[in-house]
């Protein structure tokens, strides 16, 4: 059963309609249509997130290149998703941001309670909602192939679907998680949602003269 949540966003003039098909559905608490909405919405969020990256690579390889930090680097990132995002009125792309916890083990860095994601889209504030966090990105750069097991494991609780035992329902039911690993001239991502690991995806640079 899907729990019925009472500050769902408003749905705004010019919303997209995937995202109005899904607020809809959690308006109205209906499961089936819930369910379809939500793989029609996570298959548009990962366009769109995968056009932002070849936004990245175009134009700011020298970021890449001369080994920036990765916070720099996902500063980027995020301005390329808010503008792949525009038409998700009243949802916002963050940095570097926090918000609660699900368990004790998640703590980070003496933010007890808390807990940092590279990047986030989201609604800024509905928490509680199911509606509040649509994509939730960990990244790293230049790092080791298993490199990242923390954050991977992250994303599949921050992506598991609501149920009576979560200690809080702000930090779960997230429609797509991504973890990105990055280097000079290719991004490999992997995907979750409800809780999985769905699949993985490279990115290549063609050439090294900043054209696709």
């Amino acid at each position: 059963m899907v729990k019925a949540y009472n500050n769902v966003p408003s749905i705004k003039s010019g919303t997209n309609k995937q995202l109005q098909l899904y607020l809809e559905a959690i308006c109205n608490n209906q499961d089936v249509q819930i369910e379809n909405a939500s793989q029609n919405l996570r298959e548009e969020i990962i366009k769109r997130f995968e056009r932002a990256i070849a936004m990245l690579y175009r134009k700011d390889r020298f970021l890449l290149e001369h080994k920036m930090n990765e916070v720099n680097v996902c500063g980027r990132l995020a301005i390329y998703l808010q503008k792949q995002f525009k038409d998700f009125k009243g949802y916002f792309v963050d940095i570097e941001y926090y918000m609660l916890s699900v368990t004790p083990e998640e703590y980070q860095g003496g933010n007890t309670g808390r807990i940092r994601i590279d990047i986030i889209l989201h609604s800024r504030g509905n928490n509680g909602s199911r509606a509040d966090i649509l994509m939730a990105v960990e990244a790293k750069y230049k790092a080791k192939r298993n490199t990242g097991n923390y954050d991977k494991r992250r994303l599949q609780e921050l992506t598991a679907l609501y149920s009576p035992n979560s200690p809080t329902d702000a930090v779960h039911s997230t429609l797509v998680g991504v973890f990105i690993r990055f280097n000079e001239s290719e991004c490999k991502m992997t995907f979750f949602s409800s809780g999985n690991r769905n699949e993985e995806k490279e990115y290549k640079v063609k050439n090294r003269t900043h054209k696709q």
